[in-house]
């Protein structure tokens, strides 16, 4: 979170991120059974190379492609620390391959499209959308695999979770445990919050934070006021709807939602007036100087800001994200406020792929097991080297070296988070409390729907371009809604919206009359 995208990832990096939560929950499909095999009384050839990867197996060289806030200086050194325990253990080299958060995406689709080669790349479902990139055959399902090399993995993550990494009935990815919880809300500098006197206690809403805001752009010139991601701020559920139809291409659209309690399991044709109050005040305060006017050019915060912010957007207030967001803007202590309850939107914020060129997709599948089931490399691709990127101040907690050259602050990024060191400042529990709120968040009602996209893969790809042209600016304020949200609206229809809400309705109609819910 976090502020940025990443905050998804469990910070506020994250925000970096686009956060289409409600994109990816409409479109879980059903889990299927791994394969399964026999085995006889002779290990097999798999089980001999995993067993005694030297002796049996060629040595091979891995290329994992993933996004980072910011370029570390000493990743060089990092890596060839990873390879000292992957060679020994897997005997394969593995190329890290960090791109800049900003340019993540686009570099990504590239080489995808190009079909260029590499073996694992992050993807997630607000950001190198994990369910386009198996619409166009980037991944490779991976069932077979996680049967022989990732045991691991299986048994870390609840069995229901991977309803989440499975498309058209095949498991595609190796989600990164770590809290799959929204809790969204406002995250204060507590020095400024403490400074002013402000009542966090009192903040309820959008409009309550205001008077903060006003009185920072009027005497706090070195911090910027209010700092949000392209996808700005809306949340339908925090309004009492549940999300987009799926398919809109985009989440936070105000459009295609169901409203909760209705029984009728109805998509909304229109936007709900709550959208275009959003619309309004996202504007007002673009106005008013809250939001710099560079947002959107500067790359916004998903490669890291030159200043702290007084008060920023979070996706995801996890247990312990305060010292994560510490340590990106600036150092300072911060305050969360959540505006919203958990609610539990499953493991496709962030997960590792095999790509569909990697020349040895069973290494790249052992590697990822290793990262997820082996503390020291999870901790040293998360944290660097002990005693020079970090220090030890006790056998589970860490001080982060800000001067040692590697500080890239997501660990979410390459595993199980839950395998990995605290940060000072964390509570003790921070782990136990994270899993306690993962188990007990509220649950979307509709876990489980598969959305074939199939029929409607020409609107969808229409209407995805569409809202890439008008949401940034609209979520975030830089344009006039009065003058451009009709505009938009008139080319989502033309493109083919109402056909997408139609084509959702049908087949979740289908689904919940199979399962007796309607």
């Amino acid at each position: 979170m976090n502020v940025i995208a990443f905050e998804l990832g469990g910070t506020t990096l994250g925000s970096f991120f686009k956060f289409s939560f409600f994109i990816s929950m409409m479109l879980l499909l059903t889990l299927v059974l791994t394969a399964c095999w026999e085995k006889s009384n002779k290990p097999s050839q798999e089980e001999r190379e995993l067993n005694n990867p030297d002796s049996t197996q060629e040595l091979v060289e891995l290329t994992w492609y993933y996004p980072i806030r910011k370029l570390q200086n000493n990743q060089q050194a990092v890596e060839e620390a990873v390879n000292k325990i992957t060679k020994q253990k897997l005997n394969t080299i593995v190329h890290l391959k960090p791109i800049s958060i900003s340019e993540y995406e686009a570099e990504m689709n590239v080489i995808v499209d190009s079909g260029g080669q590499f073996d694992i790349a992050w993807t997630s479902a607000w950001f190198f959308n994990h369910h386009n990139n198996v619409m166009k055959g980037a991944f490779l399902p991976i069932d077979e695999l996680l049967g022989l090399y990732g045991k691991e993995i299986k048994a870390q993550i609840p069995e229901f979770m991977w309803m989440d990494a499975t498309i058209n009935g095949n498991i595609y990815f190796v989600p990164n445990y770590q809290v799959v919880v929204q809790r969204n809300g406002l995250i204060f500098l507590e020095e400024l919050v403490d400074k002013y006197d402000f009542d966090v206690t009192k903040v309820k809403s959008f409009e309550d934070v205001e008077p903060f805001l006003e009185i920072i752009k009027n005497n706090e010139k070195d911090f910027e006021v209010f700092r949000i991601g392209e996808e700005g701020f809306f949340d339908p559920d925090t309004y009492g709807y549940w999300g987009d139809a799926p398919g809109l291409g985009v989440s936070n659209l105000g459009m295609g939602l169901i409203k909760k309690g209705d029984d009728t399991h109805t998509f909304l044709e229109g936007d709900i007036p709550e959208f275009q109050d959003y619309l309004n005040l996202v504007r007002k305060w673009y106005l008013k100087g809250y939001i710099p006017q560079d947002n959107l050019t500067k790359g916004n915060i998903k490669s890291g800001a030159e200043k702290a912010a007084a008060v920023s957007w979070g996706w995801t207030l996890k247990p312990g994200g305060e010292i994560e967001e510490k340590m990106i803007n600036g150092g300072y202590d911060v305050i969360y406020v959540p505006l919203s309850k958990p609610l539990y939107t499953g493991v496709t914020n962030t997960m590792n792929a095999l790509s569909a060129t990697s020349e040895h997709p069973d290494r790249a599948l052992m590697l990822l097991n290793l990262v997820n089931s082996d503390p020291e490399l999870f901790n040293l691709l998360s944290y660097g080297i002990e005693g020079k990127h970090y220090t030890l101040v006790d056998e589970n907690t860490i001080r982060i070296n800000v001067d040692g050259g590697y500080a890239p602050y997501q660990a979410w990024i390459f595993g199980n988070v839950f395998n990995g060191y605290l940060l000072e400042g964390q509570a003790p529990d921070t782990w136990e409390v994270t899993k306690r709120l993962n188990e007990t968040a509220e649950f979307w009602p509709y876990l489980g729907f598969v959305f074939n996209p199939n029929p409607i893969r020409t609107e969808i790809e229409s209407t995805t371009r569409v809202s890439q042209m008008y949401m940034p600016k609209l979520l975030t304020g830089v344009v006039d809604p009065a003058q451009t949200y009709p505009e938009y609206e008139r080319k989502m229809k033309e493109a083919g919206m109402e056909r997408i809400i139609q084509e959702s309705q049908e087949q979740l109609n289908k689904w919940l009359d199979n399962k007796g819910k309607k």
